[in-house]
């Protein structure tokens, strides 16, 4: 799957464009948002980053107008440094319990998407294709967070308690009223979950943060993976929508109403049931390409059901089993 075929790889390939340009293209960006914000926005203003409404002369910008500046705009191959703060903010700002923003209402019209697949077919980033990296494994918990060292449950009983609420849930709620509740299909929180380092050495994990409370410093402790362990790899919708096949655990009832909310879609729902893949998997790993292309629309999984990849981050990998702890730290910081 390309990345202009989802929401949050169009946001990707829009700011890499408007990381090599002058104020042009985000001065227009901002004015062609007004017509596809969502009716309850407040104003167009407040949704593209201002705070009151819009002056009466303020310039119409259509689709075809802003891809036509956005095919003039030069395309180089961005730094290291720029392509990673720009996957930071493109998660940061990712939403699962609300409509698309105007912007990605925007972007998904088809004269944006045939000029951002310009900006695709430049790119060459093989990292974001790095597969599970057994030799560089990391678990890790911000600072803030406590001053206690990380500890977490046994996977097994994490994943059985897990499985209980969420059949339970499902049954609860299968006659109340849509409601906003728990978005994400993320594994229990409390099962081990490790990051890898990217290609400056820098962990993953504290830079690709959904939804950020914007804390800055984190702690890491190697984990040693044993041999012949068996991951189970996000690479793009496919492989999200075949965990769900091979392991479907319903949760319309739980997820019916944020999810339409994000995707527009109104029908029955899926997720991957973990405490089943723990037989079969120990662990999830999911690349770069595979959270831009995936996370937030709904992936088809069969005549009936979708699911929606909602909570995850790139680089990050799931156990479904206990791992063992090394002995080295370190400690990480944004402002380092």
């Amino acid at each position: 799957m390309m990345l202009i075929d989802a929401p949050r790889g169009r946001s990707f390939l829009l700011e890499v464009a408007l990381a090599g340009d002058d104020a042009a293209l985000g001065g227009a960006l901002f004015h062609a948002c007004r017509p596809f914000e969502p009716p309850r926005s407040v104003s167009y203003y407040t949704a593209c980053g201002g705070t009151s409404e819009p002056p009466w002369n303020v310039p119409e910008v259509t689709p075809a107008e802003l891809a036509a500046l956005l095919e003039q705009v030069p395309l180089v191959q961005p730094a290291f440094d720029v392509v990673r703060d720009i996957v930071a903010r493109v998660l940061d700002d990712a939403a699962y319990w609300q409509p698309p923003s105007g912007q990605d209402r925007l972007l998904a019209t088809p004269e944006m998407r045939e000029a951002l697949s310009r900006v695709e077919e430049h790119l060459d980033i093989p990292w974001f294709d790095t597969s599970f990296n057994a030799d560089e494994q990391w678990e890790w918990w911000w600072r803030e967070e406590s001053s206690h060292s990380h500890v977490v449950r046994p996977a097994d009983r994490a994943l059985r308690d897990w499985g209980e609420y969420t059949r339970e849930e499902e049954v609860r709620l299968r006659r109340s009223r849509p409601f906003s509740g728990e978005w994400w299909s993320t594994p229990p929180f409390d099962v081990p979950l490790t990051t890898t380092l990217l290609p400056d050495g820098s962990p993953a994990g504290p830079y690709f943060v959904e939804d950020s409370f914007g804390w800055a410093d984190a702690r890491l402790r190697r984990v040693v993976v044993p041999a012949g362990v068996r991951v189970a790899e996000i690479t793009g919708p496919q492989d999200w929508a075949d965990l769900c096949r091979r392991f479907p655990l319903e949760v319309t009832h739980q997820k019916r109403y944020d999810w339409a909310e994000c995707t527009g879609r109104k029908g029955r729902w899926l997720i991957p049931d973990f405490e089943e893949m723990a037989h079969h998997v120990d662990a999830v790993h999911l690349t770069v390409r595979g959270y831009l292309t995936t996370a937030g629309p709904a992936i088809p999984v069969d005549g009936e059901h979708a699911s929606v990849l909602a909570g995850w981050a790139p680089e990050n990998t799931y156990w479904l089993r206990n791992v063992a702890a090394g002995e080295e730290i370190r400690d990480w910081s944004a402002s380092a």
